[in-house]
């Protein structure tokens, strides 16, 4: 198994990787939860130092990978659709962690 957005890219050398895989399944995602979800995760790894600069990480690079293979990637054989589930909320999962420990 396989794992990356670029592996549905229909760009050189990406497409030929792509024709490789007996199945391609795309995680699809609204733009603006993606971005949401971009912004809190840069923060909590520490990639960026505060929600600005995570926010400026989102569009001027990963949102912007991220359009370019939603807009050219090859035929995939399913599109599980991505939405927010308050019962899985970040927030949520942290707290029930905090709990368990």
């Amino acid at each position: 198994m396989l794992e990356g957005n670029y592996c549905c890219l229909a760009r050189v050398p990406w497409d030929a990787a792509a024709a490789l895989m007996d199945e391609r399944w795309f995680v699809d995602v609204d733009f603006d939860v993606a971005r949401a979800r971009l912004v809190a995760r840069h923060v909590k790894a520490g990639i960026a130092r505060d929600e600005e600069d995570a926010g400026r990480r989102a569009d001027e690079n990963d949102l912007v990978n991220g359009r370019e293979i939603v807009e050219n990637r090859v035929d995939v054989d399913e599109v599980i659709r991505s939405v927010e589930d308050e019962e899985w909320a970040p927030e949520k999962q942290d707290a029930e962690e905090s709990a368990e420990s």
